[in-house]
């Protein structure tokens, strides 16, 4: 993603148009996807397990 703007835990993604996205539904705060890759739900969930 291309952003001027740090994405946060739990910030909020609205799809616009064009591959680009709001932040937290601010219209002014938007990044764009530049790359998007193919995860299975378990490759997710171990890239948001918190480290033991």
């Amino acid at each position: 993603a291309n952003s001027m703007i740090l994405l946060s835990p739990g910030d909020i993604l609205s799809p616009l148009q064009d591959a680009q996205y709001c932040i937290n539904r601010e219209k002014h705060q938007t990044l764009k996807i530049v790359d998007a890759r193919c995860y299975s739900c378990d490759e997710w969930q171990r890239l948001t397990r918190k480290p033991s």
